[in-house]
């Protein structure tokens, strides 16, 4: 017997292997291909009505295959992305994200995003938890082969500290920046910029000052590596950041060339810049070193999966740390370890301002676990690194449960504001 159908089972399974955007005219295939033999064996065949049975039991197993294969590839198209946003539309990193009754689950990027693949037709519930935020769940009528797009909408229930104003009275400044003015300007000096350093190489600072003209290095007393300059019988006055490193002999290489940004070098006292002058020191008869460490704005640390987020939420659960509600006093910032995060010049420069939820946590001994860091919300990348790097040196009253210290996750927001020329001299906010 021939069964020759005008549609063959090999079609209807290329059809479905070509994706499920072709699933329609893979059902159409398959349900004329079925009609089809049935009418071939019936007209044709004179078998026993078992073995028509057992044909049609073939015919439908056949049919249930191609029907869940397509079917599974519906659902890998089937797709359900969004973010989460608290109440003034910020995005909400490291929150978990799931659909209830199935283990799809995914936990939000630094812009709040998410993507759930795999889900089933009709009406779903997706559920969203962050700590510090009162948990939803929104229903969500899902088309099977579609993309569905939602925003979740967290509201605030954790106590978080005061917030933190940063202005531009505390500038993080490009040190390369003043030392191209100065460079244009006077050109009395001798500069290295960060390029340079790496294009040398140098072992120790010395290296770098070996390269001036006029510079002599060697063993001064207990200093192996002295600086002198032509003429001069004392050492030159070493700068750090804008601030002078004593008067006595300082040896430069101490500091790391992997850590300085660039430097300076005035051999003499008259290219040496007016405002990194000392008159209550001769010492600036000697010359000056320029120092600037490499802080500019920083790069805040990638994390995979806001994984810091995720697990912190897991040791709150296992009451390894507490959250605000659950201690009887809080952490508190202690002020001699007081926080002022830089203002990055970039931002400042367009008189841009934004803002920062960071949360951490707070040991029993008021120090900031900087594992345990992460940014729930930004604005912008450098003034989450400005606050990142400010808070690991931030001093805390530990929280108190029960009349012992305990650990405790804290949210603290910060807000940059630029201020006008008017308001920095009159040291006030606009």
């Amino acid at each position: 017997m021939s069964l020759a159908p005008s549609v063959t089972w090999l079609h209807i399974f290329r059809v479905v292997e070509r994706g499920p955007f072709r699933a329609a005219a893979a059902a159409r295939a398959l349900a004329e291909c079925v009609m089809q033999t049935l009418s071939v064996v019936l007209q044709r065949c004179r078998l026993k009505r078992f073995r028509l049975r057992a044909v049609g039991v073939l015919v439908v197993c056949a049919s249930q295959s191609a029907f869940a294969q397509t079917s599974a590839n519906l659902r890998i198209n089937t797709v359900v992305s969004g973010s989460v946003r608290d109440s003034a539309g910020m995005a909400i990193a490291g929150a978990d994200v799931m659909i209830d009754g199935t283990r799809l689950r995914a936990v939000t990027s630094d812009d709040g995003g998410f993507r759930l693949v795999g889900m089933t037709e009709g009406l779903e519930f997706v559920s969203v938890r962050r700590l510090g935020f009162r948990p939803m769940t929104m229903s969500v009528d899902v088309q099977l082969g579609t993309v569905t797009r939602v925003v979740l909408t967290l509201a605030r229930v954790q106590v978080i500290l005061p917030t933190v104003v940063v202005t531009n009275m505390n500038v993080m400044r490009d040190p390369t920046r003043g030392m191209s003015d100065r460079r244009n300007k006077s050109g009395g000096g001798h500069y290295f910029s960060r390029a340079d350093i790496d294009a040398v190489r140098p072992q120790v600072m010395t290296d770098l000052i070996r390269r001036v003209p006029g510079a002599r290095v060697a063993a001064v007393g207990n200093t192996r590596n002295a600086i002198r300059f032509r003429g001069a019988k004392c050492p030159p006055l070493v700068w750090l950041d804008g601030l002078p490193l004593g008067s006595s002999e300082f040896d430069i290489d101490a500091l790391s060339t992997g850590s300085v940004e660039a430097i300076e070098v005035y051999s003499g006292f008259a290219s040496i810049p007016a405002q990194f002058t000392m008159s209550l020191s001769l010492k600036q008869q000697c010359g000056a070193i320029l120092v600037w460490s490499r802080q500019g704005e920083g790069t805040p640390r990638r994390r995979k999966n806001n994984s810091a987020a995720s697990d912190l939420a897991v040791m709150v659960e296992e009451l390894a740390v507490f959250s605000a509600e659950q201690v009887d006093i809080q952490a508190r910032h202690d002020s001699v370890g007081f926080v002022q995060p830089a203002y990055p010049d970039s931002l400042l420069r367009l008189r841009a301002g934004g803002d920062v939820l960071a949360e951490f946590v707070v040991d029993t001994m008021g120090r900031v676990l900087m594992e345990h860091f992460s940014i729930i919300s930004s604005s912008h990348p450098a003034f989450s690194a400005a606050v990142e790097k400010a808070v690991q040196d931030a001093r805390f009253n530990p929280a108190r449960k029960e009349g012992r210290k305990v650990r405790q996750a804290v949210q603290w927001p910060f807000r940059f504001r630029a201020l006008t020329g008017e308001a920095v001299a009159a040291g006030k906010k606009v």
